[in-house]
């Protein structure tokens, strides 16, 4: 398995892992209504956004670094 893959993997699992406190926390704050469990699930919801807006920027760069530099234009030229 290449790294790249792994790292995918690895983050993915991230991302299920906080969507999945998340989920139970809003459970547990639903059934005691205690305030803590709300800040971490939201805790858990943004770190959720954060791992899945991670993995998108993460495969948009290796898209770009795996179709090689872009041709320079010479000045004057326009598409």
């Amino acid at each position: 398995m290449d790294l790249y893959n792994f790292h995918r993997v690895l983050i993915s699992a991230a991302a299920l892992f906080f969507f999945g406190l998340a989920l139970h926390m809003f459970r547990q704050y639903a059934h005691t209504g205690q305030g803590l469990h709300v800040l971490l699930a939201s805790i858990s919801a943004a770190a959720t956004a954060g791992f899945i807006g991670y993995l998108i920027y993460f495969n948009a760069a290796l898209r770009s670094l795996r179709r090689g530099p872009r041709p320079s234009r010479e000045h004057g030229q326009t598409d």
